[in-house]
């Protein structure tokens, strides 16, 4: 087997590799795109909710 076909096997395999690892980490994200987690990691107020005195910024 040439040595050029052993690469391009190789990178084949990590470039595959690499697009399903993606894709993975796009899966396991879905849900918070689609606004469907329950965390809020953006540290504000959700749509539709109003602030509590506990929640509020020092004035």
């Amino acid at each position: 087997m040439n040595p050029w076909d052993v690469f391009t096997w190789l990178m084949s395999a990590t470039l595959g590799g690499s697009a399903l690892l993606i894709f993975g980490y796009f899966l396991r994200d879905l849900p918070g795109m689609l606004g469907r987690d329950e965390q809020d990691t953006s540290g504000g107020v959700r749509e539709g909710e109003e602030m509590t005195d506990d929640e509020a910024p020092p004035r």
